[in-house]
């Protein structure tokens, strides 16, 4: 009897098996995050460990290409509860309960990452209902959560009763498949391969729309080449043509001096015409009256012809004089634009945008609107700035986007061989590229807004848009109270460094700031590296940037 009933079993699992049932401590494998239970069916007295794993589903397609966090949580009277969490900034995961251990990874591939907890005693801490869920980013660098289903962890006291249920399962299972029919397996077979072809024509619709927008990027990239091209041309024939207008200057100088010394040399031959005239009159009273009139008649045409010869001298000296006033305005013109030109310090870095907008100047000519919006916290928020024009753009925004949005002015080209000069305070560094000379770098992590993440960034100074990193170049080499040299022509934002504003030498500074409220949730990850500018942090999750603004 007893051999007879072990045979049941046996069969009883080898059918389940067979038939592919749902198997015991999966979640729904219709959704991209999926939580598993080992083994799949826990009674404390027959297993020793056991394990919970939150994972991606390799049978659904996921939006994320970057983890910043994996948590798994268990239902309580009051809600969920933290169980794990691994967070990308993090080395281990955090664990509650003096049993629990747990392994992570949430660097490389997706279908790598998991978050995996473990207890070496079963107890009540692990039966009950779980879930876990996943936060990152998606391709456009917008913030993605995914969730898995729920997952109901029970203890079989009774296992005769569940091989009973599975068998009673199997029976349906196997009446349910009797059912179909060939029309019926004909129907799904076409249905999927309709589906493998739809999906085929959206690749290939895919891969079409991303060759298009390569190209454009190909062509946005060699039309903004050929400008910039095109300007250093032009500045350079400039450069030719004041060297060729100074040329000729020099050549006009020296033909001027030698028409004003023919022109002396004129006056001298008029003088000497005019004595020799009055000489010559002075004779001919002596002589007849038809030699008189011979001689004044010849007198007259000598005088005819050097007036001629003395008013022709006169138009050159007067072409002359208006051809020099033309290249000496042309020279003032050009000086001037090329005082103008160059005077931005060089290197890579980046300027926050006030209201004016960026200065006038090559070094940040062609560049494309750099900004960055930090989602701040959504729930008793506490965004503000300073009582001041100089900000560009709007800002503040509030509920319900509570946005906190920063343009800056990057600088695209290099067309100054100029240094900076020294002083105490900041800018902004750009990504992958170093600081200039005598500045260090750091920067500033904040926690933004988790729940419905709309942080949206195009600029070249903040790693990633959720939770950014904002990055700075420094320097502290001279008292602020010394004046710096740099343009005066546009307003302009600089970092406070120090506590006091850096003076600079023809401009009025005030100082303003920007409040930024970071994610309430506890723990708060705003945190701080290397150099970076003036900070208040009021509260637990504020932080407070310094700024002075130059006019």
């Amino acid at each position: 009897m007893v051999l007879h009933q072990l045979s049941l079993l046996a069969s009883l699992l080898v059918l389940h098996r067979g038939l592919t049932l749902p198997v015991p401590g999966v979640s729904d494998p219709r959704l991209p995050l999926q939580l598993t239970v080992t083994p799949a069916l826990v009674n404390r007295y027959s297993a020793k460990k056991m394990s919970l794993r939150c994972e991606h589903n390799p049978r659904v397609p996921t939006e994320l290409v970057e983890i910043f966090r994996i948590r798994i949580f268990k239902q309580s009277t009051s809600g969920w509860d933290l169980v794990a969490e691994q967070r990308d900034s993090l080395t281990r995961p955090t664990v509650t309960g003096s049993s629990t251990a747990a392994l992570a990874n949430v660097q490389g591939e997706i279908s790598d990452a998991f978050l995996q907890v473990s207890w070496d005693t079963l107890g009540p801490d692990c039966f009950g209902v779980f879930k876990c869920n996943v936060i990152g980013s998606d391709s456009n660098a917008d913030a993605v959560i995914e969730k898995s289903a729920t997952l109901e962890v029970s203890e079989f006291k009774n296992f005769i009763h569940h091989l009973i249920g599975l068998s009673r399962d199997t029976q349906d299972k196997m009446k349910e498949m009797e059912n179909f029919t060939d029309t019926e397996i004909a129907r799904l077979n076409s249905g999927f391969r309709r589906l493998i072809q739809s999906v085929k024509t959206n690749q290939s619709a895919f891969d079409s729309r991303l060759d298009s927008l390569e190209d454009r990027i190909t062509q946005r990239a060699i039309s903004t080449e050929s400008e910039m091209s095109q300007l250093k041309n032009k500045v350079k024939s400039n450069k030719d043509a004041v060297v060729a207008l100074r040329t000729d200057q020099y050549f006009h100088k020296l033909k001027l001096d030698r028409i004003e010394s023919d022109q002396i040399a004129t006056k001298d031959r008029v003088a000497n015409l005019i004595s020799n005239r009055l000489k010559q009159m002075t004779s001919y009273g002596t002589g007849n009256q038809s030699d008189v009139e011979t001689k004044l008649e010849s007198l007259t045409n000598q005088d005819i012809s050097t007036s001629i010869e003395i008013f022709n001298l006169k138009k050159s000296v007067d072409a002359i004089h208006t051809n020099q006033s033309a290249v000496d305005d042309l020279l003032f013109r050009l000086e001037s634009l090329f005082k103008r030109l160059n005077r931005w310090p060089s290197g890579s870095y980046a300027l926050l945008q006030p209201k004016t907008g960026c200065p006038v100047d090559l070094a940040f000519y062609g560049g494309n609107r750099a900004y960055l919006k930090i989602h701040a916290e959504m729930v008793g928020s506490d965004l503000w700035h300073s009582h001041s024009s100089a900000f560009s753009g709007n800002t503040i925004s509030g509920f319900p986007g509570n946005v906190v949005t920063l343009e800056f002015c990057e600088v695209t080209a290099q067309f100054s061989s100029v240094n900076w000069p020294q002083g105490s305070f900041c800018i902004n560094k750009l990504l992958s590229k170093s600081c200039p000379m005598g500045f260090t770098d750091g920067y500033i992590r904040f926690d933004s807004e988790n729940i419905n993440h709309v942080g949206i960034g195009r600029n070249n100074v903040a790693y990633r848009n959720f939770e950014p990193w904002l990055y700075f170049c420094c320097q502290n080499t001279s008292s602020t109270d010394v004046p710096m040299q740099l343009p005066t022509h546009s307003p302009f934002f600089l970092y406070r460094y120090g506590g006091v504003c850096q003076a600079v030498q023809g401009m009025s500074v005030s100082e303003e700031y920007v409040r930024i409220d970071t994610d309430n949730t506890s723990p708060n990850r705003n945190s701080l590296y290397g150099r970076h500018p003036d900070i208040d942090q009021p509260g637990s999750s504020a932080v407070k940037l310094n700024l002075c603004y130059y006019t």
